[in-house]
């Protein structure tokens, strides 16, 4: 019987084998498929299709197909998947028009996972390409594109949510988590340089830190101001405190890749995800559940983790 029932498994199509010739290629997915370097996370993406490709909503020969056209989405779908059986919680299929994936943890429940990776977009305020071989322009008008890049993508995925729960889906009950990598924007974490990634800066509203200081101040101090929007090439004003939006509440929280899905399969032991909570939330996520390098909340006597170093980089006491 173990024999037969093997033998009635579809074949499942090699993710990386030969193209067809109408088929485009992501860029990242041929240097994953060629490069030596590449090798690990190559490897660690056929393994998680492998073990999980049934787990998946879409059917095996579509997705191989749009996993060499979309990669960095595809890719980042197949390692938030594996996350998720690693935190220990259990899958099952979901059914069409319905979040990526739906699951069941020990310490959280039921909940679940919309994945988005934001790209360059289009038009006048899509977010600077880099020159090969030229450095990042860190100016307010590029932080500010790229930051709309991510309000547009949690605005979307919040129309998609409101859809599941209108079509009963999704209960309200039930938390919905989005699943947010940078990757596919190049140098996208180079606007995380200060104490709180841009990602979280768009969710609470908060702006540049200051340096308040004078020739007869007695001592400095820094001034964090609030970032309630920003702007568009027209002018027009995006807002920017998300998560201080009540119609946002059903988002329960973002989860955070401030790099591609290969950069952190290159690294399997080191957590590299951040969890941002909704404070407005209809259906909250638990602090300290699931397994992240660090979580972002709003409390009394808070202090969140959200990056290696600065005053955020040592967990609450």
């Amino acid at each position: 019987m173990r024999g037969a029932s093997r033998s009635n498994l579809p074949k499942l199509p090699d993710l990386f084998g030969p193209s067809a010739p109408e088929d485009c290629e992501h860029t990242q997915y041929t240097a994953v498929r060629d490069y030596r370097s590449r090798r690990a996370a190559k490897d660690a993406l056929v393994r998680i299709w492998a073990r999980s490709w049934q787990l998946h909503p879409e059917a095996p020969e579509p997705f191989a197909r749009e996993f060499r056209k979309d990669f960095p989405q595809r890719s980042w779908e197949l390692y938030v998947l594996d996350w998720l059986k690693r935190s220990g919680a259990t899958l099952s299929k979901t059914p069409d028009k319905a979040p990526d994936f739906h699951a069941n943890h020990p310490k959280v429940g039921d909940l679940w996972v919309e994945c988005v990776v934001p790209n360059y977009g289009t038009g006048d305020d899509a977010a600077q390409r880099r020159p090969d071989g030229q450095t990042v322009s860190g100016n307010a008008e590029t932080l500010n594109r790229v930051a709309l890049r991510y309000t547009s993508a949690i605005f979307d995925k919040l129309k998609k949510i409101n859809g599941y729960r209108s079509a009963n889906i999704v209960d309200a009950n039930v938390p919905v988590i989005v699943a947010l990598n940078q990757g596919a924007i190049q140098d996208s974490d180079a606007y995380d340089e200060h104490e709180v990634p841009l990602v979280a800066r768009v969710l609470y509203g908060i702006g540049d830190p200051v340096l308040v200081t004078g020739p007869f101040a007695d001592a400095e101090r820094i001034l964090v101001p609030r970032m309630p929007s920003v702007k568009k090439k027209s002018g027009a004003d995006v807002p920017t405190q998300i998560f201080l939006d009540s119609k946002y509440s059903p988002i329960a929280a973002i989860l955070v890749a401030r790099v591609s899905a290969v950069d952190l399969l290159m690294r399997p032991r080191i957590r590299q995800l951040y969890l941002f909570h909704n404070p407005c939330a209809e259906a909250p996520i638990p602090v300290g559940m699931l397994p992240v390098r660090g979580e972002l909340f709003v409390g009394l006597r808070h202090r969140g983790v959200v990056a290696e170093y600065g005053s955020f980089s040592r967990r609450a006491r």
